[in-house]
């Protein structure tokens, strides 16, 4: 399956390389969570195992935009699907814009 140029992944050793990549690199990702609709755009912060327990996905706690997420530790087995983008989270121009995002919702909230 893919979405326009992009392709989404839903093999299971395919979207751990691609959670790996996302952790070294901060390339951004698109979720497709189970039961959710809605594309999620974020960055792999880390990746927990554990013996008794299957991967927990650790991202980053808000998306490129700045948006909150809903929750930021994801297991594995809720992962549907996701797209690799070359964006990376840490880039200036998406950086400036959740500064932008956080000060307008600072004043807001004042």
């Amino acid at each position: 399956m893919t979405t326009g140029a992009f392709r989404v992944k839903r093999d299971r050793n395919e979207i751990l390389q691609e959670l790996f990549e996302s952790k070294e690199k901060t390339n951004v990702l698109g979720f497709y969570l189970k039961g959710e609709h809605k594309l999620i755009t974020t960055a792999v912060v880390d990746i927990g195992f554990s013996e008794v327990s299957e991967p927990v996905i650790q991202l980053r706690e808000c998306d490129l935009h700045g948006y909150p997420l809903f929750k930021s530790q994801i297991p594995l087995s809720e992962i549907d699907g996701v797209i690799r983008f070359n964006t990376l989270y840490n880039d200036p121009v998406y950086v400036r814009i959740r500064e932008m995002k956080n000060r307008i919702n600072s004043e807001l909230a004042a």
